[in-house]
Parts: C-alpha cells; structure tokens; sequence
C-alpha cells in the first residue's frame, strides 16, 4: 500500500489529465504545476492510475507530448472522487470500499 497517495492527490492528478492544455512537457514550462504537486508525487499518482487502468497515454502524438487521458474509468473515479468527504485518506482505502 501506498499512503502517500492520498484521495486528494489523486483527485488533483484526475483533474490535471482531464485538463487538454495538461502535458508532461508542462511540468518544466509552467510553475503552476510545480506547486501543485511534488514532481515525483505526480508521477507515482500517474503510474498509479495507468497501472490502475483510469488514464492512458495515447499513441501517435507528436514527439514530446507525453499525454494522458482520461477513460471511462477514469472518468467515474474523477466523479467519485470529487463526492469524497476524506480527502486525506489513503487512494487504497478509497477504492476497496467502493469502487
């Protein structure tokens, strides 16, 4: 179990995908991302969700990109989520009561 991955970063990780302007390539440009969330918090929250099968990287985008997105799963955990009174609990918690 993971407990630095709380429903809260998760959340906000949902959030970042769901945002098209929202690449990797955005982590070094843009400071807003940066204080948003720890840059290896971010990651460990993407590999999380793409092991998870609730975001993807899409093939055949141009070189640099590095863009998830969101399926459908991830989509109902986005909503789920955002219906969440404990955000600082641990993601693990979350989804094996009620996902």
């Amino acid at each position: 179990m993971n407990d630095k991955l709380t429903t809260k970063i998760i959340l906000q990780i949902l959030e970042l995908v769901e945002d098209h302007n929202f690449s990797f390539m955005g982590l070094e440009i843009h400071q807003e991302y940066r204080e948003l969330l720890p840059r290896d918090i971010l990651f460990l929250g993407l590999y999380w969700l793409e092991m998870h099968d609730f975001i993807s990287r899409r093939k055949n985008i141009p070189k640099g990109a590095k863009r998830y997105f969101l399926n459908e799963k991830g989509h109902d955990l986005l909503q789920f989520l955002k219906n969440q009174s404990n955000q600082d609990a641990p993601i693990e918690n979350c989804l094996s009561t009620s996902l």
